[in-house]
């Protein structure tokens, strides 16, 4: 990617930058000249109730506040009449966003719709209750306004649909690859294309990472049932009271390593695809003990891009146990006590990964063999 006058202002992570050029894009007395075209673009893709009251003329705020809110862009009518208060758009760049947020704009009076970079950061309410114009959908909108080259605000709207051009285009490759639509070595050679020049920030390897590990799980979830164990998350329903397996739990966290994880508290459910090897059986009916499958990457597509190696190691899969009594169990009998590579007090054994192996039917493959040592696939 050639120099970008966004990167270069290291404007591209802050979700205050966005809201400002989009809502400068919105307001049709701005100097870009575009007058109201890509307001009325918005709006083709929200309700048509969501036009109500703007046709007379309206007003586009950022940062604004009215009681506890504060809206990223709003988009009033400049006179008001009853029932049509507005829109507020929430803007999601690299954060995260829950329903319950813009709950509270919808139960003020206003409309409420969301520009999200990824979807993927979206809660499922929100997803369901509100409209969501993806960045995506901006790029393309922006890339089909009549700019003119002479009119030198144009050129802001060009850089800015570069970035953002390239910045979605990191996402798909890496969609695009874990899906098996690219094999390692153009994958490689597309990144590359892709991130030159470019220096990520913690923040935007942590969101690859999520990216990621969203996909992956609902991979496995659609395609791979047998390595899908339950659907409860750490708090929901109480998993450690009612010794229930999770669903594959992810976050960025931003005290660690972006890690995915599955907490196995019934391996011997019947509903499930695999069962306890006989030999830790007796063990298990006489002090039931977790299992957890752990995944950790570290996508830091510009160090991937400039070593053009498939076989570069990019994290690290897992398995783990709170148990003593099953710690100490593989440190004393074969072929554990020889085989196994531990790490850290709670992972029993680790296998590293590498780029070639991030396809998610390749990593599904790895999952299972590394369940293997414990389990046992039923028929």
């Amino acid at each position: 990617m050639r120099e970008n006058l966004i990167s270069v202002l290291g404007r591209g992570n802050q979700e205050l930058f966005h809201s400002a050029f989009l809502a400068w894009l919105l307001k049709p007395t701005s100097a870009h000249g575009l007058g109201t075209r890509f307001a009325r673009a918005i709006l083709e893709c929200l309700p048509a109730s969501y036009s109500e009251g703007l046709s007379g003329g309206y007003e586009v705020r950022t940062e604004f506040r009215e009681g506890h809110s504060r809206f990223d862009i709003l988009v009033r009518p400049a006179k008001p009449a009853a029932g049509t208060k507005g829109i507020v758009f929430e803007n999601k760049v690299k954060s995260f966003g829950t329903h319950l947020q813009l709950d509270a704009y919808r139960e003020q009076g206003y409309n409420v719709a969301v520009f999200a970079l990824l979807p993927e950061t979206l809660d499922p309410d929100t997803k369901t209750r509100y409209p969501i114009i993806e960045y995506t959908t901006l790029r393309d909108l922006i890339s089909s306004m009549p700019l003119d080259s002479q009119n030198g605000y144009h050129f802001f709207v060009v850089q800015y649909f570069e970035f953002l051009d390239h910045a979605l285009s990191a996402f798909d490759l890496i969609r695009r690859f874990a899906c098996g639509a690219l094999q390692a070595p153009v994958f490689l050679q597309k990144i590359a294309n892709v991130v030159e020049g470019a220096d990520f920030s913690d923040n935007d390897i942590r969101t690859f990472n999520y990216f990621y590990y969203y996909n992956l799980a609902e991979y496995l979830r659609k395609q791979a049932p047998d390595l899908w164990f339950g659907d409860a998350g750490y708090q929901e329903n109480a998993p450690e009271a009612q010794r229930v397996n999770t669903r594959w739990l992810f976050e960025k966290n931003m005290q660690g390593p972006p890690f995915m994880e599955a907490i196995l508290h019934r391996p011997f459910d019947p509903h499930s695809r695999w069962t306890m090897h006989p030999t830790f059986g007796p063990l298990y009916e006489q002090r039931q003990f977790q299992v957890a499958p752990r995944l950790e990457v570290w996508l830091d597509l510009r160090r991937i891009a400039e070593a053009q190696d498939p076989y570069r190691e990019v994290g690290q899969i897992m398995l783990g146990t709170w148990s003593d009594d099953l710690r100490g169990m593989l440190r004393d009998i074969e072929p554990y006590k020889s085989s196994l590579k531990r790490c850290g007090p709670r992972n029993f054994h680790r296998e590293m990964i590498q780029v070639q192996e991030l396809p998610f039917d390749r990593l599904a493959e790895r999952l299972r063999r590394l369940l293997g040592l414990l389990f046992l696939q039923r028929a």
